[in-house]
Formats: structure tokens, sequence, C-alpha cells
């Protein structure tokens, strides 16, 4: 007999119960700027291993670009958010209907 799953079927513990596409899109907004932060701090901790460790001066500028790339990377992240919020709050909570 075939199982059909579905793709707002719950998650673990962190999602459950029946939800809603203002849920779900809510939750994955959430995950994905979770996600970029942590993935933000540990490039600045590679990056700044490699600065630490280049000797020569193309080695420091490359790291250097790599540092600022991931403040970067992260401003972006920060900056979604802060757009969206400033635009409407309904955007970033699961209150948005469709």
């Amino acid at each position: 007999m075939m199982t059909s799953y579905n793709v707002l079927q719950p998650i673990g513990s962190i999602i459950t119960g029946s939800m809603t596409l203002g849920d779900y899109l809510e939750k994955m907004f959430f995950l994905l700027i979770g996600v970029s932060g942590v993935l933000a701090v540990v490039m600045l901790v590679i990056c700044g291993i490699k600065l630490m460790m280049s000797e020569g001066a193309g080695g420091r500028e490359a790291a250097k670009k790599c540092i600022w790339d991931a403040i970067f990377g992260l401003l972006i992240a920060i900056g979604a958010w802060l757009l969206l919020n400033t635009i409407n709050p309904q955007l970033v909570s699961s209150t948005l209907t469709m």
C-alpha cells in the first residue's frame, strides 16, 4: 500500500500540527536567516585563520576580501529581514493570509 506524503507535513518537534502556507514560509525564512548567520560566522573564523597563517601579501589580501564578503553576506541577510519588516511586519510573521 502506497503512503502519500504532504509537503507541509509536521517535521520533528519544531514544526508541529497542521501548517498554513504562511506558517511554512515564516519558518523557512527564519531558518534561512539563521543558517546564513551561522555560515557567516564560520566563514569569518576560517578567513581569520587564513589571514593569520598567510605569509605573503596576496594571501592576506584574499583573506581580507573573504572576511569582507562574509560581513556583506550577513548584512544582506539582515537587510532582507529589516526591509520586509519595515514594509509590512506581517510579511515576516505567520499572520499573513493569501
